[in-house]
């Protein structure tokens, strides 16, 4: 019996191979080697194998009597060869690919299964309750998440003919993305360094960018997120900048982000028109070499929208959803105790927003925890704040209209004027 190793691990319903019995996830896994264990990818093991082995071996002495008890021929099968153990396992009905598991049943399974699998007599022992014993050191995500309560929203992708981009790129790209959003976070306190910008200077700057940005210049939503971060960016480490030239500032951040975000460019003379000429086109050209200089170039950074899509997509989210999500998150860049959130805390909470508004149940599932890696008590004190930012855009004392009045329309399905918000 030294080759018995105890491992915790999930085995999923084959539908398309009848020989594989079907089992509910996780009680426990028998190996038969040691050289023919196999650890699915997100076990991780907290203790080494030899000290493992020294600690769980009055543990391991227990569940080999039980399962000599349901198995009574266990030690002469396992000291066969490979290929009759393979030839055993077809027998019991269990997948060879399986690299020679064990697969345990439930209660109900194990009463049904017993003549012609175990061929046991002592049909009463709750094997479950004996082999739960020794999972202690074993850690899986699937502790907190059942792995088949979680959709895979790429298998569109895998399945697709097309095949619009390879799955495993995507995980990697929102990996980086995860991590450059802590690396570029800007500091929350900015406003507090300031001279002459406060909270309300810099509301009313970004409220008339949003104006110009879909009015004037009809750019995407990036865009103005990135003009926003690029404000923000470029502020927290220029603390004086004079109230006269606040404006030059953020025309030049959406000068500079339309140039690196759009396909198509709007001429300088533009912007020095929408300002109404209160600078020339050499002081904005000079600005925007500062600005570059001060934020080192830091143009490519993760945007709340992005992370609003992807959610969005695992929340399966429609076209009206998704719109409010956008509104949520253009509204939460006019209030300055959201800068301390990082763009995908800000997305996240969008998402349960919208759910919760919508009565979708449950508010926060866990195909949603593993794409957005925050869990339902991360992001509810910020989507209650987002809460009140949405009715205060609703009241008569805002006045911060420009999003709201662009969202109140037809074509965005009027998201801006719900007329009732539960508390949550």
């Amino acid at each position: 019996m030294k080759h018995l190793t105890n491992t915790k691990s999930k085995v999923t319903r084959d539908t398309e191979n009848k020989s594989e019995i079907a089992i509910k996830p996780l009680i426990n896994q028998i190996g038969f080697r040691q050289h023919h264990i196999i650890q699915p990818p997100t076990a991780k093991i907290n203790l080494n194998h030899s000290l493992q082995k020294i600690k769980d071996s009055q543990e391991q002495n227990n569940l080999v009597d039980t399962l000599e008890d349901k198995l009574p021929n266990l030690e002469e099968f396992v000291e066969k060869g490979d290929e009759s153990i393979e030839n055993e396992l077809i027998k019991l009905e269990i997948k060879p690919s399986n690299a020679f598991e064990l697969i345990q049943l439930t209660n109900e399974e194990i009463t049904s299964k017993q003549v012609e699998t175990y061929q046991t007599s002592n049909k009463k022992k709750d094997l479950k309750e004996i082999l739960i014993k020794n999972n202690n050191e074993i850690v899986l995500e699937s502790q907190t998440q059942n792995d088949d309560q979680i959709e895979d929203i790429d298998q569109y992708e895998k399945e697709h003919f097309l095949m619009r981009y390879e799955p495993k790129i995507i995980k990697e790209i929102y990996y980086t993305l995860f991590k450059s959003e802590k690396d570029l976070q800007i500091e929350p306190d900015l406003l507090q360094k300031q001279l002459h910008i406060s909270a309300n200077t810099r509301s009313v700057l970004l409220d008339w960018l949003f104006l110009v940005s879909q009015d004037e210049f009809a750019t995407t939503i990036e865009t103005y997120l990135l003009t926003v971060a690029t404000f923000d960016d470029f502020i927290s480490h220029k603390t004086t900048i004079p109230k006269s030239e606040v404006q030059l500032v953020g025309v030049a951040c959406l000068h500079l982000c339309i140039k690196f975000q759009e396909i198509k460019y709007s001429n300088v003379d533009a912007f020095i028109i929408i300002s109404r000429g209160a600078y020339t086109k050499s002081q904005l050209l000079e600005m925007e070499r500062i600005i570059c200089k001060t934020i080192d170039f830091r143009f490519v950074r993760p945007l709340s929208i992005d992370f609003l899509r992807r959610f969005n997509k695992a929340a399966k989210a429609n076209e009206t959803e998704h719109t409010l999500g956008k509104y949520l998150i253009l509204i939460a860049t006019l209030d300055q105790t959201m800068i301390q959130y990082l763009p995908s805390q800000i997305a996240a909470a969008a998402v349960y927003f919208q759910r919760r508004i919508n009565n979708t149940i449950p508010y926060w599932d866990k195909t949603l925890i593993k794409y957005s890696t925050y869990n339902e008590k991360d992001i509810l004190p910020i989507a209650q704040l987002m809460r009140t930012l949405y009715l205060f855009q609703q009241t008569e004392k805002n006045p911060f209209k420009e999003i709201f009045k662009l969202f109140s329309n037809i074509g965005n399905h009027t998201v801006s004027q719900i007329p009732f918000i539960p508390e949550f």
